[in-house]
């Protein structure tokens, strides 16, 4: 969900989510191109496949605030999950997975999904160095992304607050957000991945 910010038309909040005017129109039942200030405009999702943002600072839905921001494909497994040197724990504990990796009727799900009551403590699996910390793209919501090393990442997303900021050191178990639904997710839940060099395996594998 977006809000419009003054001045906004259509086609410039599409080029802030890079889609399309038609599909945005299709989204949210409208005809013509303007919108109004204060305007809560449904964002469906991007053409180029599900992405990260490598780097760079998130920015909150607030009107006329969104900025667009690099995208990077999701690389598809080409083989088994490979070995880490990291021990993961579960960001939440307690919760059960209500929906898992891989394909699902409206696409790839390049995670897990862990339910737990709105406002718990989403902990980091292992220890790291936030490289993101904001909204995210593509339904995400509010997420945070954790290098772990050259090549391990962890991604939660659909929080509701995001505890800390880019650049922040983090330990092992330390809360980093609290869980909501923000982005598109009808209820709330831990979205939790784990790409090694980019690519999405399975967290079932990883978790003990």
């Amino acid at each position: 969900m977006y809000v419009a910010g003054r001045g906004e038309t259509l086609e410039s909040v599409a080029k802030k989510f890079d889609i399309s005017v038609a599909a945005l129109k299709k989204a949210n039942n409208l005809s013509r191109d303007e919108v109004t200030e204060g305007q809560r405009l449904t964002i469906p999702a991007a053409q180029s496949g599900s992405f990260l943002p490598p780097n760079g600072k998130g920015e909150e839905p607030v009107a006329g605030k969104m900025r667009s921001r690099p995208r990077v494909k999701a690389l598809a497994p080409s083989g088994p999950a490979p070995r880490i040197a990291e021990n993961l724990v579960w960001p939440v504990s307690g919760g059960s997975v209500s929906s898992g990796f891989g394909i699902r009727r409206n696409g790839k799900h390049d995670g897990i999904d862990i339910t737990a009551r709105e406002g718990t403590k989403i902990g980091a699996a292992s220890a790291g160095t936030v490289i993101f910390s904001g909204w995210g793209p593509s339904g995400y919501g509010f997420i945070v992304v954790i290098k772990h090393s050259e090549e391990l990442v962890t991604v939660y997303a659909h929080n509701q607050k995001n505890l800390v900021e880019r650049g922040q050191a983090v330990t092992q178990g330390q809360p980093i957000a609290l869980v909501g639904h923000s982005g598109r997710a009808e209820a709330s839940h831990c979205h939790f991945e784990v790409r090694v060099s980019r690519v999405a395996y399975d967290p079932m594998e990883y978790l003990k």
